[in-house]
């Protein structure tokens, strides 16, 4: 069981994700910087849960939730690295929900929400 547990884990490598941005010009909010950018991105993946006990259940929950944490932080690094920026996470959001399909077949549909802001180093 501990093996489809790390396979479910591995599916989770190969997240599509989807990113916007939006340059802001610091008059909404007072708070970012004139130069300061605010971008979003979303992680999505489905998660296979059959032929697993309950534990193994909540313990793949939790791999995948750790792991979306996980890529949303390094999205943060990205940005910093691509845009020569300071990053700074304002926001996270976590979905999910599980189907069951036909068959016995349960998925677990996940997706993360992440909001950060990053400043051009002069």
């Amino acid at each position: 069981m501990k093996r489809k547990i790390l396979v479910l884990a591995a599916a989770l490598v190969a997240v599509p994700h989807l990113a916007s941005a939006q340059f802001s010009s610091g008059r909404s909010s007072g708070r970012m910087p004139d130069n300061a950018i605010r971008i979003t991105a979303k992680f999505n993946t489905l998660l296979p849960l059959s032929g697993v006990n309950e534990t193994e259940h909540e313990t793949a929950k939790t791999k995948a939730r750790a792991r979306l944490y996980e890529l949303a932080q390094r999205e943060c690094e990205l940005l910093t690295a691509v845009f020569s920026s300071q990053c700074k996470i304002v926001s996270i959001n976590v979905n999910a929900s599980e189907q069951n399909q036909a068959g016995g077949l349960n998925i677990l549909h996940m997706n993360i929400s992440a909001s950060y802001t990053i400043t051009p180093k002069e």
